[in-house]
Order: C-alpha cells, then structure tokens, then sequence
C-alpha cells in the first residue's frame, strides 16, 4: 500500500528536526547575534529570559540580523560543502537525495532564527521529544514560506494565541495541539510528501549516510529558497506589527465602539486594509470584573454583517445541523475546549463558559467570527462559514475580510444549506 504523503511528511520533518546541523540554540544564537551589534549584556539577558520584543530589542538591529541570516543560509545551501560544513554526517532515509536534505536543513535553519528573531520560544533543542506538535510549529513556518493558502492566518493565529500569555516552551507547543488537523497545516505536509515520493521511493530505513553537497535542484534553488526566506521574514515583522496597539488603535477602536476599549492584549484581527477589527482582551478587566470574551469584534462592517446574519436565521440553521451532525458536535466542542485554553493561559476565571453558545448551542455570530478571524481558518468552523457568508453578502473580501478566506463553495456549503434568508 503507498503511504499518505501527509504521514510521510511528517515521519521525513521529524528526521530532519532530529539532525544536528538543523537546529539552531536560540540562547546561543541570541546572545551571539544581538552581541554583536552591541546591545547591553542585561538587555540581552533579558531577551534570552523572555523575547526580543519584550526586551525591547531595536527593529532594525532585528531586521539586520534577518538579513544577514538569510544571506549566510541561502548562500550556503548552493555550495557544494554541506557535509564539511556540518561536520561530515546526516542521519536520514538512505534513499532520499542529499540536495533534498540539504533544502530542508537550510530552511529549517532559517525559520527557527527568524522565528526566534520575533519572539518565538525554543522550537527544539537536542532533547526535545520531537512530537505532532514540534512538526506542527514547523509545518506553520513552512507553509508561509512555500506560500501554502492560508497559511498566514495560520501563523497569525499561533502568534495570536500566544501574544500577552506567559506559556512556556511547552505550552507553546500546546497551543497548537490539532493543528495538524488544520486545512493549512495538512496542505504543506502534503506538498512535502509529494514532493518526497516524486524524489524517493520512500522507505524508512535509518542509516547514517554521508550527504554528498551540490546545487540544489528543480525547485529547490538559491533563489527559490532565498525567496521563501524573504516571504517568512515578511509575515512575521508584519503579524508583528499589526498585532502590536498603537494609540491610533485605540483611537479609532473608540470611534468603532462608541468608547473606550477595555481590557486590550493586542490587535487579533488587522483588516486588509488596515484597521483594527479583533482585539484579544484580557479575561479580568483593570477594575476585576470577569470578561470572558477573549476575541471581541470592533469593526462595525463586521458587526453589521454579524448582526444582519443573525436576523437572517442563520444561527437558527446552524443549531439544527449541529444537532443532526456529530462530526459538527466534535468539532464545536473542540473549538469551545480550545478557546477556553486559550483564554485560562492568560488567567483562568474558574468557568467553563467560552463564548457564542460553544459547545452546545449557536448564540452569537458576533463571538464565532471574531474568534474565526483572529485564529484563521478551520479553528471554528461556524465561524468559518459566517465570514465566508459576509463576504459573500457585503463584499467585503479583499477590505474587511482576507482575500483568501474560505468560499462557501470550498467549505462544502450553500447559501441555503447555511440557512441564508436573503439567498
């Protein structure tokens, strides 16, 4: 029987993660890079202890390091001294080729120092137990980089998930527990596995072989892989950035909401075109009273459609395919189980309430988007489908909602299976 290119790809990843020379100590690259560029000892302690962005750590002496990153990993992935450079050995598939490797081993590289340069956690050390979880984080970054659909709302989502939460190295690999089962997730697994099987006739003896250099081939190039650097790079200081509140923000969240926004963590959600839209908010405001909304809704042409497709009967809809689907009910339960980890990393209210009727009931289309657009595609799936029906309906794909988000066509619905009264 020929084997699931997505379990392929996860068992190939997972042997390179395991090798050596892909794995990059953030301490040690840390304090080497930011050394260098002359950031104070105690700043730099301080990045090692939290992040770099917590540290405060300048911008351009990031986007420096980036660049000088990208360029020593690019440049040596087209030479022919990949063995030497890396003491010689590789522990992989015998029948996978050495430029394959070598495309992974530099890329795994590049995401990690990238990732580590936007205040990411340790992906992996030499001890780390490299689970679903570890792939998943990987998968995340590999996607942006091969430009997968959705992929960046994916890590939007991730970056989201963890923004203002103190989580640890291994809550930070919780997070994303199930991503595997995610649209975009499971889209990059395959485009690695076929690529694999197109490469190798895929077989799983482990040997220690040595890795013969040279240029890597097809789509595997210097500057295909310099590209896809520069792409990543990209998408994180702008997820970054846009996650980042300004006083502008709260400005015009203010305007939005008819007063002053409450409890901000962060901006969730960021339009295309560039207004705030989610602010994830803290689960205790400044004065003790309990919110338990995590992702609270702002942008009023969002809030419009919400409300629109409430009295439209949608949730009405929802309610009864919920009730005939047990697929669905699996579904809703984990986004509720999910959302309320979410929200308890932050502070833990004592509730098991999530928000929008999670898990048993459609109650508020308001809550289901928010939540949709802050973690992306395939986290909510009730979420999901109302985006793509505001989308439909207002025409607000490219402006108030991602050009790429989910047609109802590709989430497998109509307008009147979705209960859609003015189809």
């Amino acid at each position: 029987m020929a084997q699931d290119p997505e379990e392929g790809a996860i068992r190939f990843l997972k042997q390179i993660i395991r090798l050596g020379p892909a794995q990059i100590d953030r301490e040690h690259f840390l304090r080497s890079e930011l050394a260098k560029r002359g950031i104070e000892p105690a700043q730099i302690q301080r990045a090692v202890d939290t992040d770099v962005l917590q540290a405060n750590i300048p911008r351009a002496v990031l986007d420096d390091i980036a660049r000088t990153c990208i360029d020593e990993e690019t440049r040596r992935s087209s030479t022919a001294s990949f063995a030497t450079s890396f003491g010689g050995f590789a522990v992989m598939l015998v029948s996978v080729p050495g430029d394959l490797i070598q495309y992974y081993v530099h890329a795994f590289r590049i995401m990690q120092k990238l990732a580590y340069l936007n205040g990411w956690p340790a992906l992996v050390t030499s001890k780390t137990d490299i689970t679903d979880e570890t792939v998943s984080q990987f998968a995340i970054l590999l996607g942006t980089m091969l430009g997968t659909k959705g992929s960046q709302h994916v890590l939007r989502s991730y970056l989201t998930q963890t923004a203002a939460t103190d989580i640890g190295e291994r809550a930070a690999q919780r997070v994303v527990t199930g991503a595997l089962g995610t649209g975009v997730v499971k889209q990059t697994l395959r485009k690695v596995g076929v690529n694999l099987s197109l490469r190798t006739a895929t077989r799983t003896l482990a040997k220690a072989v040595p890795v013969l250099g040279g240029i890597v081939t097809g789509a595997l190039t210097y500057s295909s892989l310099r590209s896809q650097a520069k792409r990543l790079d990209a998408a994180l200081r702008d997820t970054i950035e846009s996650m980042t509140v300004s006083e502008k923000d709260i400005e015009i969240m203010t305007e939005q909401l008819g007063r002053e926004p409450r409890g901000v963590l962060a901006v969730a959600y960021r339009t295309p075109d560039g207004q705030p839209a989610v602010v994830k908010t803290a689960p205790r405001l400044e004065d003790g009273t309990p919110f338990p909304t995590l992702y609270y809704l702002t942008d009023p042409r969002l809030t419009a459609e919400a409300s629109r497709l409430e009295v439209a009967q949608v949730m009405k809809r929802m309610e009864a395919r919920l009730a005939e689907s047990e697929e669905l009910q699996a579904e809703y339960r984990a986004a509720h189980e999910h959302y309320l980890a979410q929200r308890n990393a932050i502070e833990d209210l004592g509730t098991d309430f999530s928000g929008g009727g999670m898990p048993d009931r459609v109650k508020c289309l308001h809550v289901l988007i928010a939540y949709a657009l802050a973690e992306g595609p395939g986290r909510v799936r009730f979420g999901d489908e109302a985006v793509a029906l505001a989308a439909e309906h207002a025409g607000l794909r490219g402006t108030a909602i991602p050009e790429d988000w989910p047609t109802l066509d590709e989430l497998g619905l109509s307008l009147a299976d979705a209960g859609e009264e003015l189809a």
